[in-house]
């Protein structure tokens, strides 16, 4: 099977957005991103109206790192960092 991304949501907390959690990560020296605008935001297929809760939630995704040379310490390095910024 071929992960070509690894996208996680960061809780409910709808007081943040995903730009918190983005610099936590890079300051961790985890290369994250922010991928896939919601379509309706996009010009091409522009409305005039909000979704909420999809806009919402594009605010709170990060695409992690997801490659076939990401070792598995990486990997429980990721997962710590995440757990650490949970205080988990």
């Amino acid at each position: 099977m071929l992960f070509t991304q690894s996208v996680i949501l960061f809780g409910n907390n709808y007081d943040y957005s995903s730009n918190i959690y983005q610099e936590y990560l890079i300051k961790n020296n985890i290369e994250c991103g922010i991928h896939y605008k919601p379509n309706h935001l996009l010009t091409k297929y522009k409305i005039d109206y909000a979704l909420v809760v999809t806009e919402r939630i594009y605010n709170q995704i990060i695409t992690l790192p997801c490659h076939y040379d990401l070792t598995n310490e990486e990997q429980s390095y990721i997962i710590d960092k995440i757990k650490d910024f949970y205080g988990q």
